[in-house]
């Protein structure tokens, strides 16, 4: 799996083309190796997507002040928790970093902070079976 179906997605920016550049001369060669195109996506791409899910749910369900608030909270953090979120390949990092924003999200707006984490919690059932 390639793209969006191999995990590659990314809910700020679509498509993490960080994560597809790190991750595209593993992907040649197992499918090499396989001789398959249907080769399955490794445990940590699986857990990435998982996370990156939860996460656009979460902002999927702010209003336009809320989306701002965690903006402002997510360009506060330092420039390696920002990369590690955006294109990371590891979950342990993403979930690092996407724990580290409910820090200056809390102070800036507690109700959008329990919003973020409710929204991670529930999931994208919602919309993940359109």
């Amino acid at each position: 799996l390639f793209g969006f179906a191999g995990g590659w997605m990314h809910p700020a920016t679509g498509y993490s083309v960080g994560s597809v550049i790190e991750d595209v001369d593993r992907f040649l060669a197992d499918m090499e190796k396989k001789g398959s195109r249907t080769l399955g996506t490794s445990l940590s791409m699986r857990l990435q997507r998982w996370l990156r899910e939860r996460g656009l749910a979460a902002l999927l369900g702010f209003d336009a002040r809320q989306t701002g608030a965690f903006f402002r909270a997510f360009f506060s953090l330092p420039e390696k928790d920002v990369f590690a979120y955006l294109i990371g390949t590891s979950p342990l990092t993403t979930l690092r970093a996407m724990a580290k924003v409910a820090v200056p999200l809390l102070k800036m707006s507690p109700r959008t902070c329990g919003k973020l984490i409710a929204g991670f919690v529930w999931g994208p059932g919602r919309w993940r079976s359109r």
